[in-house]
């Protein structure tokens, strides 16, 4: 077990911290986004996800953020990101492209790659470029501050019970 496994923050803070609503990720994660944790516990790495879904989704509907985190996920560019958000001082950058059509997602950190990731001449392709690097840092500083140090709940505690139906009866008031 890593340091990392340790440092985690609840759904209910990871959410505010991101600025989304409850239902929209589960309805995120009903696409099949795949991020809700058993214990309601997540780290630094699943709320920088967040955090670049909730920026994009102006942009692109729910199949497309799942496709193109996915993508991003798995080409190994996320642990990458989260690095380099550990590390980032003011002045870093980091711009979000994303190819709503295509589903697609990148971090760039610079002009060359910028330029790289928007110039195809073969497929033109309208992308969408979102600074993100205050809102990365500012993410990343608020875990920090909210953090717990201890072992991730494996099961959620017990929330509030559903209310339960009753039965409503009329009252004659002999008028």
């Amino acid at each position: 077990m890593t340091v990392s496994d340790l440092l985690w923050i609840s759904e209910a803070r990871m959410l505010s911290i991101c600025g989304l609503p409850r239902s929209t990720f589960q309805g995120w994660n009903r696409a099949g986004l795949g991020l809700v944790d058993a214990g309601g516990a997540y780290g630094l790495r699943e709320v920088v996800a967040i955090s670049l879904l909730v920026a994009a989704r102006d942009h692109m509907g729910a199949e497309e953020l799942v496709a193109a985190w996915g993508a991003f996920d798995r080409s190994g560019k996320a642990d990458e990101l989260v690095g380099a958000v550990r590390t980032a001082e003011k002045g870093d950058r980091f711009d979000l492209v994303i190819a709503p059509t295509s589903g697609a997602m990148l971090i760039v950190r610079d002009d060359e790659e910028l330029v790289r990731a928007v110039r195809d001449p073969d497929v033109p392709t309208i992308f969408a470029v979102i600074d993100v690097s205050g809102r990365l840092r500012a993410v990343r500083d608020t875990f920090g501050r909210y953090q717990k140090e201890s072992k991730r709940p494996q099961r959620r505690r017990p929330g509030r019970p559903k209310a339960e139906v009753t039965q409503l009866h009329s009252v004659d008031s002999g008028v």
